[in-house]
């Protein structure tokens, strides 16, 4: 017979609720070592009391900090992953971690998206975990990446103030204040931390579309590569070898912003020593890489003299040589042409599926570095490029099967690229396939290194512009059908071409007085 309540019922009902206090938001406030600490600050200017009471350093505060990412209301996956375990030796900020998580799980895969390379995979993800300083310069670019992902690159000259600009302006200063504190160090680890940081400066300058700024870190950095006397060698440290060939493969590029060539390595491995020397066969696609690297920056420098020349830019006296020797260059790019194809044919090559997407790669930027060279030499002494037609065809249809190859298209990258292979393509004499080629670097906007495909397809848009001029003043009605000229009511001059298709043939217009 039931008595009433039970005892324990009667117990459980009189018991008091458990108060839960209240949660707060937590302080996005404070001096760095305290937020880190996760207890308040009193944010005394300068140094905090709450710090250097206890004998703590203080430091400090952030000029800038980053808006809280979005709540999500589902548990959906996010874009970026989660922020990576705070396994480092030295204070961090959760706005720091989200951007090297940033880094470490996107910039990566972009930088490493055509071929792998260590530098990016291993190396300076290595030393930031020990080095702040590289830690910071790490920072800034994962910053910076983000930033273009939302608004996309700029051309040079272009100003932006967005908030993730600032903070890696502000992660910048921090990582090369710490250099410059660790000047006077005896550190023998310090000159490889000095390279890494000069790189990462580089990439995140060129990033904010700013290539001035960007080659003075970069000449920085080949200064401490000549001191230390570096070579390609196949028995230097991996360490070593791939800080060397980035570097190297950035000077090509740069050519247009620096007074001359800090290290000359590549220029006296074709010019001065016997290229078939240096690795007469490759075994594998890492070796071809490597085979390939000293005469694709030694005719990435060549190209960027002569139209450097071309446009009445005075060239020092130390770039003569590279200008003397055009068919030293393409006979070195047939034998690596050569000797590729063997590689690719042997029934020993074994190749992922990257490699053999890399191996298409390099044949393609081979075929367009040749075809660049022989139009540099036709230009040099004012014939048509009419001559290189076949060669123009045969390129554009390698490069439609590259890019079919190609699903991901990185918005930064360092290695070897298809960017020339459209500059090259730009200047044929056939304005179908000019104009796919400009439409091509206008439609995969991407930064690499110092070839930007925004700034090239601007710069090869000008000069097509300027030659559509020059035609309508000695035939003002037009060629053959395939380019005609008018004014339309307002005035403004206009270009017509013709362009044939699949559906027949189209019209592209172009002003001219603008």
């Amino acid at each position: 017979m039931d008595s009433g309540p039970s005892k324990d019922l009667l117990t459980a009902s009189n018991k008091s609720p458990v108060r839960r206090r209240a949660s707060k938001p937590r302080s996005r406030t404070g001096c760095r070592t305290c937020r880190a600490r996760r207890i308040k600050c009193d944010e005394t200017p300068g140094a905090c009391q709450r710090c250097t009471s206890t004998g703590r350093v203080c430091d400090g505060y952030e000029v800038q900090r980053l808006p809280l990412p979005p709540r999500r209301k589902t548990a959906t996956a996010s874009r970026v992953p989660a922020p990576v375990p705070t396994g480092f030796r030295f204070t961090t900020t959760t706005d720091e971690i989200r951007c090297f998580s940033y880094f470490q799980h996107c910039s990566i895969s972009h930088l490493i998206a055509s071929v792998d390379n260590p530098l990016w995979e291993k190396l300076v993800l290595q030393m930031s975990y020990n080095e702040p300083a590289v830690y910071h310069a790490i920072v800034a670019l994962g910053s910076i990446h983000q930033n273009l992902e939302k608004h996309g690159l700029r051309l040079p000259g272009k100003k932006s103030n967005s908030t993730l600009e600032r903070f890696a302006t502000e992660q910048s200063l921090r990582s090369f204040s710490l250099l410059t504190k660790r000047r006077a160090s005896q550190d023998p680890a310090l000159r490889q931390v000095i390279l890494v940081c000069c790189l990462l400066f580089t990439v995140t300058e060129l990033l904010c579309g700013r290539p001035e700024p960007a080659s003075v870190h970069l000449a920085g950095g080949l200064r401490i590569l000549r001191e230390l006397k570096a070579q390609r060698c196949a028995l230097s440290p991996w360490e070593q070898q791939t800080t060397l060939d980035t570097y190297l493969h950035l000077q090509s590029q740069s050519f247009f912003m620096m007074g001359g060539p800090i290290l000359t390595t590549d220029h006296e491995i074709i010019y001065e020593r016997p290229y078939e020397d240096h690795r007469s066969t490759f075994t594998s696609f890492h070796e071809a890489q490597r085979t390939f690297a000293p005469v694709f920056n030694a005719s990435c420098g060549f190209h960027v003299i002569f139209w450097k020349q071309r446009r009445g830019i005075p060239v020092p006296e130390s770039y003569h040589a590279s200008l003397l020797s055009p068919i030293r260059l393409l006979s070195c790019l047939n034998r690596f042409l050569q000797q590729l194809e063997l590689f690719a044919a042997a029934p020993s090559t074994r190749l992922s599926a990257k490699e053999k997407r890399g191996v298409q790669l390099l044949r393609v930027i081979t075929h367009g570095q040749i075809v660049g060279v022989k139009s540099c030499l036709l230009l040099g002494n004012d014939l048509s490029l009419q001559s290189l037609m076949e060669d123009y065809v045969d390129l554009h249809r390698m490069l439609k099967i590259t890019l079919d190859q190609i699903q991901d298209r990185p918005l930064i990258s360092l290695g070897v690229g298809l960017t020339p292979v459209f500059f090259f393509l730009a200047q044929c004499p056939d304005y179908e396939i000019r104009l796919w080629a400009i439409d091509g670097l206008l439609s995969w906007p991407h930064c690499g290194g110092f070839f930007d495909t925004k700034q090239m397809a601007h710069l090869v848009l000008q000069g097509l512009k300027t030659e559509l001029r020059a035609l309508r003043e000695s035939c003002p009605r037009g060629v053959g059908g395939a380019v005609s000229f008018f004014n339309k009511e307002d005035g403004a001059l206009f270009a017509r071409i013709l362009r044939s298709g699949k559906d027949g043939a189209t019209e592209r217009l172009m002003r001219l007085d603008e």
